[in-house]
Parts: structure tokens; C-alpha cells; sequence
């Protein structure tokens, strides 16, 4: 008896256990539901954060090789107009040199060409000194042609004034009594050079 009524009131247990059950399956199944979306889309979120994050390590490995790569050939060639400068300035200056060590001695000898100028420069000398050496003869003779030019003019003027001289009972204009200073010509009285050069006239005259 008692065994009927235990096997009963599991059968009755089983019974309404199945009917709550059946009654509670739709919620179970929505929570269920529920549960497995939230956890796929955690899942999901968290997958996608992972590859997020490798793709950030990713493209930022990448970036970073681009960088170096632009910049090893930036400065690939930043080092090569260097050079190219550096070695064009030293290009330049052995140019410069051998030029100048060229035509110093095969085109235009600088110590020839400056005893050369030395030359020149006393020749110029010796020229100036000649010069005026010359000028100063050209001077001298100048002068002497004026006096000799004067003295010629003096004494065409005095051959006809014989007769201004003084004599022995009347002196002469030239030589009155009431002259303050005695009248000269070239350093001599003028009624002496009269006479002097009246007597050359005569003499001449007469040795013809």
C-alpha cells in the first residue's frame, strides 16, 4: 500500500512537474534566448576588439615601414646631393688651382710678368728724366733765344741813335745832369752801348 501511494504521488509529481514545466517552457526558451544572444554579442564585441586592436598593431607596423622607407630614401638622397655638392666644391677648387698654376706658368708667367712691369716702370723713369731734361734745355733755350731776340732788337734800335750820343760841348738826353738814376741797357750806360755798337757798325763797314 504504501508502496502504490509512493509510486502514485511520484507519477503525480511527474505530472505537474511536466505541466509546470510545459507552462514555464516559452519564458525558459525566451530567457534562454536572451541569454545566448547576449552572449554571442559579447562574444562577438569582444572577438571584433580583438581583431580591432590587431589591425591597429597591424597598420601601425605598417605605417611605421612606410615612414622609414620615405624617409631611408629622403635620406638616401638628402646624402647624395651632400656628396654631390661636397665633391663638386672640391671639383671646383682643384679646377681653380690647377687653372691658376696653369696660366701662371705656361699662359701668363707672373714673375716674368712682373719684371717685365719693373721694366717698363724704369724705362718710364729714364723716358720722364729725359724729358724733362729736355723740357728743361727747351726752356733754356727759350730764355736764351728771348734774350738773344732782345739784345738783337736793342742793338737794330740803337745804330741810328749815334746821334742822341753826347758830345764835347753838349751831353746827351742820356746822360743830363738832372737825371735821378742813370739809364742802363743789359747793365751797361745806355749812351755807352750806343757808342759800343756804332763803333762794331763802322769797324764792319770798314773791313769791307
Amino acid at each position: 500500500m504504501n508502496k502504490k501511494a509512493a509510486k502514485q504521488s511520484i507519477i503525480d509529481s511527474y505530472f505537474l512537474r511536466t505541466e509546470e514545466a510545459e507552462r514555464c517552457r516559452e519564458n525558459e526558451t525566451g530567457a534562454a534566448i536572451m541569454i545566448q544572444k547576449v552572449f554571442r554579442g559579447y562574444s562577438t564585441r569582444k572577438h571584433l576588439q580583438t581583431l580591432h586592436g590587431r589591425a591597429l598593431i597591424i597598420q601601425c607596423a605598417f605605417r611605421v615601414y612606410c615612414a622609414k622607407k620615405v624617409y631611408n630614401k629622403l635620406y638616401a638622397e638628402k646624402c647624395h646631393r651632400e656628396r654631390l655638392q661636397h665633391f663638386n666644391a672640391a671639383a671646383q677648387k682643384i679646377q681653380t688651382l690647377f687653372r691658376g698654376w696653369y696660366i701662371r706658368k705656361y699662359v701668363c708667367n707672373i714673375r716674368k710678368r712682373r719684371e717685365y712691369l719693373q721694366n717698363i716702370q724704369s724705362k718710364n723713369e729714364e723716358v720722364r728724366q729725359m724729358l724733362e731734361e729736355y723740357q728743361k734745355q727747351q726752356l733754356v733755350q727759350i730764355k736764351e733765344q728771348a734774350e738773344l731776340d732782345h739784345h738783337n732788337s736793342v742793338v737794330a734800335s740803337s745804330r741810328n741813335l749815334h746821334h742822341l750820343t753826347s758830345t764835347k760841348t753838349m751831353p746827351s738826353i742820356f746822360n743830363s745832369p738832372y737825371q735821378v738814376a742813370e739809364p742802363k741797357v743789359e747793365g751797361v750806360n745806355v749812351e755807352t752801348f750806343i757808342k759800343t755798337q756804332t763803333r762794331r757798325i763802322l769797324k764792319a763797314r770798314t773791313n769791307k
